[in-house]
């Protein structure tokens, strides 16, 4: 019984290895800060599309207007290089409602607690460049 249950352990410990291992391309952390009219836009859902191989990035604005991203394996970071950014949603202070607004600050009407549907393109957006192995903090105002 004990070389069984030791067995199994052994067994789980090299599955829980195995599925932990990131095997993608490198990822580069980014950060920043999102505005409107200089408020921080708290719960905007933000998109980074790379404008040239790899999967797109994803992050949310806390209060303070600030995301992490996350790559679409949820692992933190971005792929280097140029990206097309897209907000969806999010308040600043004192507005009364969400609303949703594109890289331009144009609104436009979508529910704002729908997830961002998988490999939808933004509508119109505006590109950041993520550095290539090092942090990228960027500000993006609307």
């Amino acid at each position: 019984m004990q070389r069984f249950l030791l067995a199994i352990g052994l067994a789980l410990a090299l599955v829980a290895m195995g599925c932990s291992h990131y095997d993608g391309p490198p990822l580069d952390e980014v950060t920043g800060t999102v505005t409107k009219d200089g408020k921080p836009l708290a719960g905007a859902t933000l998109e980074f599309y790379p404008t040239v191989g790899g999967a797109p990035s994803y992050g949310k604005s806390n209060q303070a207007g600030e995301f992490k991203l996350r790559y679409s394996t949820g692992e933190f970071g971005a792929v280097a290089g140029t990206h097309r950014v897209s907000v969806i949603g999010g308040k600043t202070s004192g507005e009364a409602a969400v609303k949703n607004v594109d890289a331009d600050g144009n609104e436009f009407m979508a529910n704002p607690d729908a997830a961002p549907k998988r490999g939808q393109k933004p509508r119109q957006g505006i590109e950041v460049e993520v550095n290539a192995g090092e942090p990228t903090h960027l500000e993006i105002a609307l």
